[in-house]
């Protein structure tokens, strides 16, 4: 299934254009990754586990749309890409390889800082759903967040998805602190 890219206006009136990841987005998307790992505390990656461009672009070639995989960038309407441009946020869709788990579809996203709170992951997110509901192979979406980040499950329960669980202590912060995890679905099928 393919993904035609569009354009967002967010609030503010700023633009991105939201579309599927190709593999010579590698660089900036690596870029953007070590970007989140130094200023979001509401990802698991840290800086030094950020993988090379090679990495980024052999995910990004893997990615199997049929299976009802996708990974969508948003990148700046003023520096594009292609363009030497800068990636500022991603939605991803994976979907297990045992066969019994391959109707679910477990989603990670994030926002660049400066781009976060105006409105760029509900636009992502409403686009990853509205395209898991037309794929025939997906019936189900799921994702984690931590229960420190209560704008994101804001979002998610506006889209629809519902807290199905809660893992206490799985996420040991830099600072020595845990944080909770907590899981969320989404019939789409």
């Amino acid at each position: 299934m393919r993904v035609d890219a569009r354009e967002v206006v967010v609030r503010g009136g700023r633009r991105a254009v939201v579309r599927a990841g190709e593999t010579g987005d590698g660089g900036a998307l690596r870029a953007y990754v070590l970007g989140l790992a130094e200023t979001s505390d509401q990802i698991i990656t840290e800086p030094n586990e950020v993988g090379s461009v090679e990495t980024y672009r052999e995910r990004l070639g893997r990615v199997s749309p049929g299976r009802g995989e996708l990974w969508l960038v948003a990148e700046s309407s003023d520096a594009p890409v292609r363009a030497g441009g800068v990636i500022v946020g991603d939605c991803v869709l994976r979907v297990p390889e045992r066969h019994k788990l391959a109707h679910n579809a477990t989603i990670g996203m994030g926002v660049a800082e400066g781009w976060r709170g105006v409105g760029l992951g509900r636009e992502m997110l409403a686009s990853a759903v509205a395209w898991a509901r037309a794929h025939p192979a997906l019936e189900r979406l799921e994702l984690s967040v931590l229960h420190t980040n209560t704008a994101g499950m804001k979002l998610y329960t506006r889209l629809g998805f519902e807290r199905e669980g809660r893992q206490v202590g799985r996420i040991r912060q830099a600072d020595g602190s845990y944080a909770d995890e907590i899981l969320m679905g989404l019939r789409v099928g």
